[in-house]
């Protein structure tokens, strides 16, 4: 113990300690019923903790996620918890993090790394991400960086529970057990990760390489249930969720011409079942992202997203069961979705998204408008956000999201024009 003090001594006395963190109660009610409040979990306070002792880092972030309907029992989630050695020739991590990838703002199809979880799904940046363990090395080569990232554990997407206040066509029909999951175990949970970039004078691009497992589950094994009584017809419903092996190629970009910034973001997906599966499927699909973003004389920033996903092939063995007209199968193409990329392909396949922002009173207001436009079907979401800062560590935070859609079957706005809500929170920073 001496000898390890002996040796302890000197680091410290020579580590630079900061603390830092928030308290934020937030409130969020429905639009038609603004005396009902949305009992959803929040991140009431966040926590952050950094230790530098020369080319050593050391840091850890929790959060503290409750419900106003159960205020007194929170969870404490360690989201980050890595140490960093930074040498000369790049950087090493190695712990729980949350390593962001891709080129665009807030879609990004080669952002893979760690799981969303759904329940912050209309956040922005890692706010919106679990962390997870890697080992995350990067080496600068000149105007090269090369970046390699090992995941051991297999992580999934934090899922809406099917009881919760959510639009119904982001959450599952109904929660499943662990006993209903086949997880990723073994050797194939290992996960690799490999991103190059180049970086020019007015100009970066990256080339993304990653082979894992699907964030998102999908189903496994099928089984016939009569909902709409025992002589009604029989309809093919999963049993027992799995998650696909997929491997993805990725491209992004970023141009600088004048006032105007171009992004892209691009990334193509091979998936298929594992063994445990009760069918075989093998799909290949991409999805791209382009952006333009205008920074106006009145320091007002204008951005268009264009946000395409299409599934390019799809094979499958189709079920054994016997063929009566009471047995309605499970039509396997239109069921198929997505394991991987931005998750808002869960909900168009074609869109547009305008964004802009602006900051007035020497920056202590700031005002935020986004909308997401259906291109395919008539449907379209509207987010406003006002942030007025009351003091230097005081910020009140209103907003409100909309959603409006077509009314029919196969409309997710219309699925979520119950879910539009207006949300204000205060924000006690330290």
């Amino acid at each position: 113990m001496k000898r390890f003090l002996f040796f302890l001594i000197p680091i410290l006395s020579i580590a630079q300690f900061e603390v830092s963190g928030n308290i934020t109660p937030r409130g969020q009610f429905y639009l038609d019923s603004l005396d009902t409040h949305i009992d959803l979990p929040f991140r009431i306070g966040e926590l952050e903790a950094n230790l530098k002792a020369g080319d050593f880092y050391a840091i850890a972030s929790l959060a503290i996620e409750t419900r106003w309907d159960s205020i007194k029992n929170p969870d404490y989630d360690l989201r980050e918890a890595y140490v960093s050695w930074v040498p000369s020739f790049g950087e090493i991590m190695l712990g729980k993090q949350i390593i962001p990838w891709g080129a665009a703002d807030g879609n990004n199809p080669t952002d893979n790394l760690q799981p969303y979880n759904f329940y912050y799904l209309f956040n922005s940046g890692t706010d919106r991400k679990n962390g997870s363990f890697a080992l995350n090395s990067s080496v600068y080569l000149n105007n090269l960086l090369v970046q390699a990232v090992v995941l051991p554990f297999h992580e999934s997407n934090t899922l809406i529970k099917s009881t919760d206040p959510f639009p119904e066509n982001l959450k599952p029909p109904r929660d499943f057990t662990d006993d209903e999951i086949f997880f990723v175990d073994g050797a194939n949970e290992l996960e690799l990760g490999i991103r190059i970039r180049w970086s020019g004078t007015d100009s970066d691009f990256g080339f993304y390489y990653f082979s894992g497992n699907d964030r998102n589950p999908s189903p496994y094994e099928f089984a016939f249930v009569p909902l709409q009584g025992p002589t009604g017809p029989l309809f093919e419903m999963p049993t027992k969720l799995g998650f696909r092996k997929t491997l993805f190629y990725g491209l992004d970009g970023v141009s600088f011409w004048g006032d105007f910034t171009f992004r892209f973001e691009g990334a193509y997906f091979q998936t298929h079942n594992s063994s445990e599966s009760q069918y075989d499927l093998s799909a290949d699909y991409y999805q791209t992202v382009l952006q333009l973003e205008y920074s106006t004389p009145w320091d007002i920033t204008v951005t268009a997203q264009y946000i395409q996903s299409a599934t390019l092939n799809l094979d499958f063995e189709t079920h054994v069961f016997p063929k009566t007209s009471r047995f309605v199968p499970l039509d396997i193409e239109d069921a198929f979705m997505p394991g991987m990329g931005t998750p808002f392909a869960m909900i168009t396949n074609k869109s547009i998204m305008l964004m802009s922002s602006t900051e007035l009173f020497d920056s202590d207001l700031e005002l935020g408008f986004a909308s997401l436009i259906d291109l395919e079907e008539t449907g379209a979401m509207v987010n406003i956000s006002v942030n007025y800062l009351i003091e230097e560590k005081l910020e009140l935070g209103l907003g409100t999201s909309f959603f409006k859609g077509e009314n029919t079957e196969t409309n997710n706005f219309h699925a979520m024009e119950s879910f539009s809500n207006a949300s204000v929170n205060l924000s006690f920073k330290f």
